[in-house]
């Protein structure tokens, strides 16, 4: 449940007891840039958390359309190191489909545009870049953002 929200530098609320997450994001997905956050207050257990960028660059030449398993679509590997939100941008001059497999073969999200979220749980997980139509060429680049790592090209 969110209890606070704002679009600017000052967010002010009283947080009852429990557990509480704070997200820190920029306006616009795919944005990077340095911040410094500043919290008062009495906390207990204090933990702070950081999220992995991971940025790559590949090339349909041509794609294989909205088929996940088409050998024409380029595919990744990467682990989720804590159940966390994925949030995954990829910039191109087509329209694209972009998948999310996890370790059992089963779509965690799927999306027709150029970001995909999805909260998932901690493991091994692919990700199958997709054109929406088949045989287009396009150069792309993607932007993985939370507790990711170990990207492996399949």
């Amino acid at each position: 449940m969110v209890i606070g929200e704002v679009s600017g530098n000052r967010l002010s609320l009283k947080a009852g007891s429990g557990k509480h997450r704070l997200v820190v994001a920029t306006y616009n997905p795919g944005e990077v840039s340095s911040y410094a956050l500043k919290i008062t207050g009495n906390f207990e257990n204090f933990i702070e958390k950081t999220s992995n960028i991971i940025t790559f660059d590949d090339t349909w030449n041509p794609s294989g359309g909205r088929d996940r398993f088409s050998s024409l679509n380029p595919a990744y590997e990467f682990d989720v190191t804590e159940d966390s939100l994925v949030d995954i941008t990829i910039t191109s001059s087509v329209s694209n489909y972009m998948y999310l497999v996890d370790q059992y073969d089963i779509v965690a999200g799927d999306v027709s545009g150029d970001r995909l979220t999805a909260y998932v749980s901690a493991g091994r997980y692919k990700l199958v870049l997709a054109t929406y139509n088949p045989n287009l060429r396009s150069n792309f680049i993607v932007n993985m953002y939370g507790q990711v790592g170990n990207l492996n090209e399949l």
